[in-house]
């Protein structure tokens, strides 16, 4: 007779390791990112405020700053009506605050100088005696 060996079904189930953690239900798993969402949306809604707070600040800078502009542009040409034009060109250059700066602290160079009268290439001769004669005339030295 013919034998016949018997081999026996193996069948293996997995079960979850311990340590894999908790499952969530997808209620509860709503309710985490319902929560979650509410307190991103508080917060923007702080940060939001905060911005606001600050651009009525910017604002309120922005107004001052205006401000001191206009005051400093006034000062700067009541200080430039004494200078030369030269020196008003290199002013240009700088920025206002520093265009006050200098003028503050180079006042007594900025006040225009008096006209150089050129002295004449040619003189009519004797012109210098004449004169250092008339001079000595009157007693008076050249």
């Amino acid at each position: 007779m013919t034998e016949t060996t018997v081999i026996p079904l193996v069948t293996t189930t997995t079960t979850p390791p311990a340590d894999q953690g908790k499952l969530f239900t997808q209620e509860q798993v709503n309710d985490i990112v319902r929560d979650r969402l509410e307190r991103e949306k508080v917060k923007l809604s702080e940060e939001m405020n905060s911005l606001k707070v600050k651009a009525g600040e910017t604002e309120e800078i922005k107004k001052v700053l205006d401000a001191y502009r206009k005051n400093v542009a006034a000062m700067l040409t009541e200080r430039k009506k004494g200078i030369t034009p030269a020196v008003a060109k290199l002013l240009e250059k700088l920025d206002p605050l520093e265009q006050l700066t200098w003028l503050a602290e180079n006042t007594d160079q900025t006040s225009k100088p008096l006209p150089i009268i050129p002295k004449p290439e040619h003189t009519a001769p004797g012109t210098d005696e004449q004169l250092a004669a008339k001079a000595r005339a009157n007693n008076y030295s050249i």
